[in-house]
């Protein structure tokens, strides 16, 4: 069954309260963790809320203003100093790589995992940002004094049903039934390659969209339409 949590952590404006902290949301989609936004005190409300940092694989940054983004590089010494060994992966813009490289350099910070930055190639457009069994992640342009993305998060189970009635007019062994509900495709011994649309029943998409810092624009309907769980700063 799928499990999808989304934990705020910081919701207040430029300038934080003695009850609010600023933009941090934590997006828990079948055990694996993703963040949107890092802003100051981020660290702070995820050992409040008794966050496991380490399940923590992406970071999605809206944009570079600071209550959006400050709390980026304290996170990722708390990383280091906790002793994170798989890399970490960044989404946002292309300076945010120079930012955290330059934090780093100046401190005389080491870490011992990879910093993996995926930056926008264009700012105007909506991109994939990434995407594997389980997540489809786009961006979409918001409009903002400063380059500023939007993300939508499509969200597929983690195990698809099988659909006996084809596994069986293809002959299919039992032993390939698991990747078949992870999404594999199979490939039969004449090397025809049978799609796992064609194997599994229909699924449901779930939907997830995160809309940070924007004035008013209609063209972002088209990428938060149909979303289960909007976000809207």
């Amino acid at each position: 069954m799928d499990k999808i949590e989304l934990l705020s952590l910081g919701t207040s404006s430029a300038t934080p309260t003695k009850n609010k902290h600023q933009s941090a949301h934590l997006l828990k989609v079948n055990g694996r963790f993703f963040l949107f936004d890092c802003g100051e005190a981020t660290q702070i409300q995820l050992k409040k809320y008794g966050v496991n940092f380490n399940r923590i694989q992406r970071v999605f940054i809206s944009h570079l203003h600071g209550d959006h983004f400050f709390g980026l590089i304290g996170l990722i010494g708390t990383f280091s100093l906790m002793g994170r060994v798989k890399p970490l992966f960044i989404h946002g813009p292309k300076e945010i790589e120079e930012i955290i490289k330059l934090q780093l350099s100046v401190s005389h910070s080491y870490i011992k995992f990879d910093l993996l930055f995926d930056l926008w190639k264009n700012n105007d457009q909506s991109e994939l940002v990434c995407e594997d069994h389980q997540i489809k992640v786009y961006n979409f342009k918001l409009k903002h004094r400063i380059a500023t993305k939007g993300y939508s998060v499509e969200i597929y189970p983690p195990k698809r049903k099988i659909n006996l009635k084809a596994i069986k007019n293809h002959g299919i062994p039992e032993l390939y039934y698991n990747a078949i509900q992870r999404g594999a495709d199979y490939t039969n011994q004449s090397g025809e390659v049978i799609k796992n649309e064609c194997l599994t029943l229909p699924i449901t998409i779930k939907k997830f969209g995160y809309v940070s810092d924007t004035a008013y624009d209609e063209s972002i309907v088209e990428y938060i339409k149909g979303a289960d769980l909007l976000l809207h700063e």
